[in-house]
């Protein structure tokens, strides 16, 4: 993905991308953000490492959006078994999988969260302390 994304940088000339590959706990970012995405990076948002890594490289105030996969209601068992299937290739381990922003939440403020895909997605918006 590193090589994919380098390559795309160049073609289009971009000169404000810099591709950081790291853990996300041990990420060194080098400029301040007004803004965060999270997009389907569960194994991130479980980590209170990567998030506060995240989160001190933005500016207070900056806003956040994630979004991602999650359990529906548990009678939802088609929907669900269909979304294990989709998720386990990029999911560690699916504790918190119920509830992804839950640390992410605790972080930041004015949080509103609306579940999409009858319950099995999530988008998130919210920004950080001024």
């Amino acid at each position: 993905m590193v090589a994919v994304a380098r390559e795309r940088i160049a073609s289009e000339g971009w000169r404000n991308v810099t591709v950081v590959q790291s853990s996300a706990e041990d990420a060194q970012i080098a400029r301040t953000a007004d803004a965060a995405l999270f997009c389907a990076v569960h194994d991130i948002l479980q980590s209170p490492g990567a998030l506060t890594n995240v989160l001190a490289t933005l500016h207070p105030g900056a806003w956040i959006a994630a979004g991602g996969g999650k359990w529906a209601a548990p009678i939802m068992v088609a929907a669900n078994m269909m979304t294990r299937a989709l998720h386990a290739p990029y999911v560690r381990s699916f504790s918190g999988f119920d509830r992804p922003w839950g640390q992410l939440e605790q972080l930041i403020e004015d949080v509103r969260v609306r579940e999409v895909a009858f319950g099995n997605g999530y988008v998130l918006t919210g920004h950080t302390p001024a």
